[in-house]
């Protein structure tokens, strides 16, 4: 198996590889169970908060430079209102940004020891 590297993404790195995460999930959700038929505009609109978001993060994983596997987190109230209007109602505001921190710590202890550069980077480390 080729050797897979792991980028972690904020901001512009993240609008850059919208297009290739979006192939990837049809590509992904073209599958069982899913079934899913996929439509390019709606994934990278879909995609676009994390972009925008200021606490967004996406993990890539790339074989050869292709994006083969991703993750993405990104706070609730900044990509589905939905979902963080019940926990606003009751008066549980999110701390994503002392989340953040602890999700970059679980993956940068993952990743290899030249990445730690990027990662203090991402969570304002020197």
């Amino acid at each position: 198996m080729a050797d897979l590297s792991y980028d972690i993404l904020t901001g512009t790195a993240v609008a850059a590889a919208i297009p290739d995460i979006a192939a990837l999930r049809i590509a992904v959700f073209a599958e069982y169970p899913y079934l899913y038929d996929g439509d390019a505009a709606y994934e990278e609109r879909y995609l676009r908060p994390y972009a925008e978001s200021a606490d967004a993060i996406v993990v890539t994983a790339s074989v050869a430079g292709r994006i083969v596997g991703a993750a993405t987190g990104t706070p609730m109230e900044d990509h589905a209102a939905e979902f963080a209007a019940p926990l606003a109602v009751a008066g549980l505001a999110p701390a994503h940004a002392a989340l953040r921190v602890r999700a970059l710590d679980a993956i940068a202890a993952k990743l290899e020891p030249t990445r730690s550069v990027v990662y203090n980077q991402v969570v304002g480390r020197d």
